[in-house]
């Protein structure tokens, strides 16, 4: 050793391993080791913790929060052959072993967080953390397992301090007694001392920082399984939830739909009382007209209360119906003079009563003016083309006499227009027909 006191590079006294450390290491290995049977029980340990003891263990802890948390940080302070142990999951800690105040123990756990790393180790802890030389007799050795910074889920292993003894060759500040004739040497002219290191712990060995690894994986994969399951349930308890709200809003749209129907057939039904009770024909005909645009309407709530859905209805059905309720006002004169082909078509509620009001005017009209109310045959076709629909309506008649600028003219143009669509009126050789072309309107459109 020179004058400047600089320790030898080899110890008088080298630090031998125990059988109890070399016993310890190779536990510690076997635990890293240990087959994929194993780590799933770790993982269930950790999930169960994570969940505040939720889940059962077969240790009987029968999923009280408080006693599976014991259970797991004594087994977790023993799989490092750690002298303490602390497991924080929000705001709950665990402890098992000897470990530092509470407030230490807090400095401890935000300085962890803000490493900003999952795990971190190191048996000289007050080197790398500010104020760790207070408790260093219970926590010169620390590792650390940063789960989340937010929630927060942390792990932390202690190891108490571990006084060392480092033999000097000389001592610079006391010299020995040598006779003249002897040469110097450092050897020699000091006296040989020894000093005390403080504020290390037994150092966490390569298979232990493995272990502790593996471990956090572990840990890790079992919380992200435990969210995901949380999320699980959440998700379908929402949407049985939904579910419930959906069919609920159907029973009550069933219903008004219903109650709907029972006052326009009511109506109907005055109407026509009074059509059969007035001895005005003109009168009698404009209440006949009225109760077959009230039928129309009335016929759409009475499909929507008795299929499945109550937004949607088959359109080619809903003119079927349509019109044998038409031909039962009209007279039996007119009996099988309506005629029909159909194309299925499904459309919404709301476009379906503006269609059933065009249909029930161009007949009307057919019946008013191209036969001068007698029977004659009408051809009613609908058809899909693409996304749209094409409704046609027409006759054998006489053809067109006069310019009709009455209320259902009017009426007829304003339902055309509300379905965005057009109107177009042709010759059929003798006849008219009219052709109606519009989108098909779902409810999302509408």
């Amino acid at each position: 050793m020179g004058a400047g006191g600089v320790p030898s590079p080899h110890p008088a006294h080298p630090v031998v391993p125990s059988a109890q450390d070399v016993r310890t290491d190779r536990r510690i290995v076997r635990t890293a080791g240990r087959r994929e049977g194993g780590s799933r029980r770790i993982s269930r340990t950790a999930a169960a913790a994570h969940c505040g003891g939720r889940a059962g263990t077969a240790d009987g802890a029968g999923g009280e929060p408080d006693k599976v948390a014991a259970l797991v940080a004594n087994d977790l302070r023993r799989l490092l052959d750690a002298d303490g142990f602390v497991l924080q999951r929000g705001a709950s800690l665990h402890t098992s072993g000897h470990v530092p105040p509470e407030d230490a123990v807090a400095d401890m756990l935000g300085w962890a967080r803000r490493q900003g790393s999952i795990l971190l180790h190191s048996a000289s802890l007050e080197q790398r953390m500010p104020g760790a030389q207070a408790y260093r007799d219970l926590a010169s050795g620390l590792l650390a397992i940063t789960l989340s910074a937010d929630e927060p889920v942390v792990l932390l292993w202690f190891r108490a301090e571990t006084l060392q003894t480092i033999q000097w060759a000389g001592n610079p500040h006391k010299a020995v007694d040598q006779r003249d004739e002897q040469p110097l040497s450092p050897r020699a002219s000091f006296a040989a001392w020894s000093e005390e290191i403080r504020g290390r712990a037994r150092p966490w060995t390569s298979a232990e920082v493995e272990a502790a690894y593996r471990l956090s994986r572990l840990l890790f994969d079992a919380r992200q399984r435990r969210r995901i399951s949380e999320l699980n349930r959440e998700l379908t308890r929402a949407v049985t939830d939904k579910d419930a709200l959906l069919a609920q809003q159907e029973t009550l749209i069933k219903e008004v739909n219903h109650r709907v129907q029972n006052s326009l057939q009511l109506v109907v039904a005055f109407l026509a009382m009074q059509a059969n009770a007035e001895n005005d024909e003109t009168l009698t005909r404009h209440l006949g007209e009225a109760q077959r645009r009230l039928s129309a309407v009335a016929l759409v709530h009475r499909r929507l209360y008795s299929d499945d859905t109550v937004t949607v209805i088959d359109l080619g059905r809903y003119i079927e119906d349509l019109l044998l309720e038409m031909q039962s006002t009209m007279g039996e004169e007119w009996t099988g003079r309506v005629t029909m082909d159909l194309a299925p078509l499904l459309i919404s509620a709301d476009a379906a009563v503006q269609i059933g009001l065009v249909l029930v005017e161009l007949v009307i009209n057919a019946q008013k003016y191209a036969y001068a109310g007698n029977p004659g045959p009408i051809a009613v076709t609908l058809e899909r083309i693409r996304n749209r629909f094409r409704l046609t309506v027409a006759d054998r008649g006489q053809g067109r006499t006069g310019n009709r600028t009455g209320f259902g003219t009017r009426m007829l143009t304003a339902m055309v227009k509300r379905l965005d669509g057009t109107i177009e009126e042709s010759d059929n050789a003798p006849g008219l027909r009219f052709t109606v072309l519009a989108p098909i309107a779902m409810p999302a459109d509408v």
